[in-house]
């Protein structure tokens, strides 16, 4: 077998001509580095490109079917994923706002996450028309900050409502007039009347919240505090 003489001086120049294939500029060549420099791109976000939920995506669908969902904003590609048995989407990737969520007899709850390329996610529920809301009582089963509350006239207060996959958490604070009231001490005195005329804390409940942002208050005289909770949890019928 007939040997090829390569001498050090070609050696290099083999080795610079690799070098430059690769592109690498930190490949060492006797101690030293490529002399090539490495092209880079930025990329420019506009200002306040947010990736969000489209608000008029369905939050329902019945079983054996499908629902186009969509996102707003962003930058592609986006990733998908669902969080919930008896659910697929039609892509895991899409370079566009759109994908299709497919429910099949079993389905009852997804969550959907969206994930753009800056690894900014979004997510949103659906839940199957077949299902609903069941009590599980009066107990703080889902922490978190509220995401609505609404003034209710029949209790005589603000109801808070927190909403994730198959849980929901609701707490009615009402405003009731206390004149020994005392704002560095809520927890000791804000309540309601418990039809004894005690005006002091509820034990059961405390004066702390079950959701963030449900706080008991003290305002002028007036106590703000839990009056109830409810723990529910969506569910659905059996294939």
């Amino acid at each position: 077998m007939k040997l090829v003489n390569i001498t050090k001086a070609s050696l290099i120049v083999l080795m610079v001509v690799f070098c430059i294939f690769l592109n690498d500029q930190t490949s060492a060549i006797e101690g030293g580095y490529c002399p090539v420099s490495t092209i880079q791109e930025t990329v420019e976000y506009p200002e306040n490109w947010n990736l969000e939920w489209d608000p008029s995506n369905p939050d329902e669908i019945d079983r054996n079917d499908s629902v186009a969902l969509k996102v707003i904003g962003g930058y592609p590609p986006y990733a998908w994923s669902v969080n919930g048995a008896g659910f697929t989407l039609v892509n895991d990737i899409t370079q566009g706002l759109s994908n299709t969520l497919n429910a099949d007899s079993t389905a009852c709850v997804a969550t959907v996450t969206v994930t753009d390329s800056r690894g900014i996610s979004v997510s949103g529920d659906v839940r199957c028309r077949c299902g609903g809301w069941v009590s599980k009582g009066e107990i703080c089963g889902l922490a978190g900050t509220y995401d609505s509350k609404y003034y209710d006239n029949w209790v005589s207060g603000d109801i808070y409502t927190k909403v994730q996959g198959n849980q929901k958490q609701t707490q009615t604070v009402i405003q009731v007039s206390n004149l020994d009231c005392d704002q560095y001490n809520c927890g000791d005195s804000c309540t309601w009347n418990d039809g004894s005329g005690n005006f002091r804390c509820n034990k059961s409940y405390g004066c702390e919240p079950c959701i963030a942002g449900a706080e008991a208050l003290c305002d002028g005289g007036y106590c703000h505090c839990t009056m109830s909770r409810n723990y529910s949890e969506y569910e659905c019928p059996a294939e």
